[in-house]
């Protein structure tokens, strides 16, 4: 493991100490890690991780059978692409009375963003319990086992990105354990219930996109915004881009397609299917073709467009220059949300908080109230970003200045997911200079948090080069850095 600010710092693994040091840690045999009694954190409640969901639409069929068997302490799982609405489906289980008074032990909520098993473990471990120990521990997998084995907890985890063995791994973490899994693939095949999350249905889908224009539908666009809910399949995170087009203006007609210059799509073809046989007709109900209102409009280029992605990237040809910068960046990032005042320096915007609250209610960008990201079904039909290694470029040095100055465990873990997707660009883009020295600046802190596996995981599938072009251009001394020490 690599310097930076924890330099001189130690963590106890096992019965041993490691010592941090400019050209990594180093395990000192005679010295024992002293105490590791856990002490028993207050039982932990939905509030300390997420906010409620108010006002969920169309999904009690779904919270009914999740209740049923998660009571009788069977894992479940919703799968199903973004945009669906898992994480507002998850956020609205963690508030249920009567599944908070069936865990005796709390509930957990958290985020598994390309969390390995281990690192997740060891945050599940950190929510019920803290060590009573004058340096940090890591805990072996067969502590954290031990100690988690009575508790009977709920254990909700979204965004879940691992394979079925690693699933079924951190499944079998402990006896009384139950997950609630949220993710675009399905990853309970044995024990458990797996349910798809499907679109909503017409009713809920028409509710929705009145919320999405703040505003009721009026008579005359009854049928437009039915066939605006029938072509979109009920998928919420759609709707609701289409009613910030409604809001903003449907794209014109006269746009060219091709004039959206700065954006490439895929474009893939749409399902056009409608469910339960529900169809739509394309005129009004006087014969008249519907061409009077947004909806109208809308309803009738969803027809013609490749996809629905299509349309809304479309209606972005229109968008400032300042709106083009950050939705660049965004974009970049790859779906992981950033903070605003870390996207200013970046940006170059000085309102850029602004910026991306319009991007937000362009349905261009989804933000938690904190952080901002791309909307995740803009993520495939985004296939390149004009100069994109100069983005890359500015987020990477960035973000490895800002983390060489910031340290602590508790802000570089607060980032960890957007570090991690700079890690990742900079290994990607063979980018070894600088993935050295954000690898040394957040090193000492996963290590003190006892998480280093995912950094770890990064660079594997690249260690021959990374070691070649560390013994070509690193100085003798600092060969035994990170740069090597990450793939021993």
């Amino acid at each position: 493991m690599a310097g930076g600010r924890g330099i001189g710092q130690q963590i106890a693994i096992a019965n041993k100490v490691m010592h941090l040091t400019d050209y990594g840690g180093v395990i000192d045999t005679t010295q024992t890690g002293g105490s590791r009694n856990l002490k028993l954190r207050p039982a932990p409640k939905s509030q300390r991780y997420c906010l409620p969901f108010p006002e969920l639409l169309g999904r009690q069929p779904e919270i009914e059978a999740a209740i049923v068997n998660l009571q009788s302490a069977t894992p479940v799982e919703f799968y199903g692409e973004a945009g669906l609405g898992k994480t507002a489906l998850l956020r609205a289980i963690a508030y249920i009375p009567t599944l908070a008074s069936s865990f005796t032990d709390g509930m957990v909520y958290r985020h598994a963003y390309r969390q390995t098993v281990s690192d997740l473990l060891q945050i599940l471990l950190t929510d019920f319990y803290e060590y009573e120990s004058s340096i940090p521990v890591k805990a072996t997998e067969t502590e954290i086992r031990n100690a988690l084995q009575d508790k009977k907890a709920l254990i909700l985890l979204d965004d879940v990105q691992m394979s079925r063995e690693e699933a079924e791994n951190l499944l079998s973490a402990s006896p009384n354990l139950t997950f609630l899994l949220a993710g675009s693939d399905r990853h309970i095949w044995s024990e458990g219930q797996a349910i798809p999350l499907p679109g909503l249905p017409l009713n809920d889908a028409l509710t929705l996109l009145e919320r999405g224009l703040s505003r009721p539908i009026e008579p005359q666009e009854q049928t437009p915004a039915a066939k605006i809910c029938n072509v979109l399949g009920g998928h919420p995170l759609r709707i609701l881009q289409v009613a910030a087009l409604a809001r903003h203006q449907a794209p014109s007609a006269n746009r060219s397609f091709d004039s959206l210059d700065q954006i490439e799509v895929d474009p893939s073809p749409l399902d056009r299917s409608l469910p339960n046989g529900q169809s739509f007709d394309r005129q009004s109900p006087n014969g008249q073709p519907l061409n009077s209102s947004p909806l109208a409009a809308i309803a009738d280029q969803l027809q013609d467009s490749p996809s629905p992605e299509a349309l809304v990237l479309k209606a972005s040809a229109a968008l400032p220059p300042a709106e083009r910068q950050a939705l660049a960046a965004l974009i970049v990032l790859g779906g992981v949300p950033a903070r605003p005042e870390n996207l200013a320096p970046v940006t170059g915007l000085h309102d850029v908080e602004n910026t991306l609250r319009s991007l937000s209610s362009r349905g261009l960008a989804l933000t938690d109230g904190d952080r901002y990201g791309i909307a995740q079904n803009l993520l495939a039909p985004l296939q390149r970003v004009p100069k994109r290694d100069q983005w890359i470029s500015r987020l990477l040095n960035y973000f490895t200045t800002w983390a060489e100055q910031h340290g602590q465990v508790t802000e570089l873990a607060q980032e960890s997911n957007v570090l991690m997707r700079m890690m990742q660009l900079g290994v990607e883009t063979e980018r070894w200079s600088e993935v050295l020295r954000l690898a040394r600046a957040i090193d000492p802190a996963l290590t003190l948090s006892g998480r280093w596996a995912h950094g770890s995981s990064l660079c594997s599938g690249h260690c021959r080069r990374l070691r070649r072009w560390a013994i070509a251009l690193l100085k003798p001394g600092q060969r035994t850095s990170l740069a090597l020490a990450l793939c021993v």
